[in-house]
């Protein structure tokens, strides 16, 4: 027996599916873009089923570590985004680790800027599990910094750390980025 609304149902259910995709893809590639510095562009969904990641130039044939975690963290800032906006909720947390400790340093600033955005925006709050070394380059862009380090008594804790618009730290560049004084 068939049941025509039913099959209409599953064929609205289908368009919903490929338009949130669609949503998701977008979302991921402005970030991508913004991530990348316009190294990458998108993606694609190869005949395969696995994703694609396009370049400037059209299709990349391989894709490098610090692309892989790009498009993941695009992705993961994209459905927040997204869900956020669906629910119309207040702000939407998420944790960020392993992605973020894969991008190479330039990727991490532009990263943090990002968040900093988000966070500022009330889209999201985000939490960034790292080895640090962007927290000491910018640390302006975190609104807090907690440090684990070794306790007195043997076992593990959590330390502040200055961190938010008031922590710009200025340092001295290093001998190859310094400019010659003009004669």
């Amino acid at each position: 027996r068939e049941f025509p609304i039913a099959g209409a149902g599953i064929e609205v259910a289908r368009e919903l599916l490929e338009h949130a995709r669609d949503r998701l893809r977008d979302r991921a590639a402005s970030h991508l873009v913004r991530l990348t510095d316009g190294r990458l562009l998108g993606t694609e969904v190869l005949p395969s089923g696995r994703v694609g990641l396009i370049g400037p130039e059209g299709p990349l044939g391989s894709s490098s570590d610090d692309d892989v975690a790009a498009l993941e963290l695009a992705l993961r800032l994209a459905a927040v985004e997204l869900l956020w906006t669906s629910a119309q909720a207040p702000s939407a947390g998420f944790i960020v680790g392993h992605a973020f400790d894969r991008l190479d340093s330039a990727m991490k600033l532009r990263a943090a800027s990002l968040f900093s955005e988000l966070t500022r925006a009330g889209l999201a709050q985000v939490i960034v599990v790292t080895r640090g070394d962007v927290v000491d380059l910018v640390p302006e862009a975190f609104d807090g910094v907690l440090e684990l380090e070794s306790a007195p008594s043997g076992g593990m804790q959590l330390r502040g750390v200055p961190a938010g618009i008031g922590s710009i730290a200025l340092r001295q560049l290093p001998s190859s980025l310094q400019r010659s004084p003009s004669a």
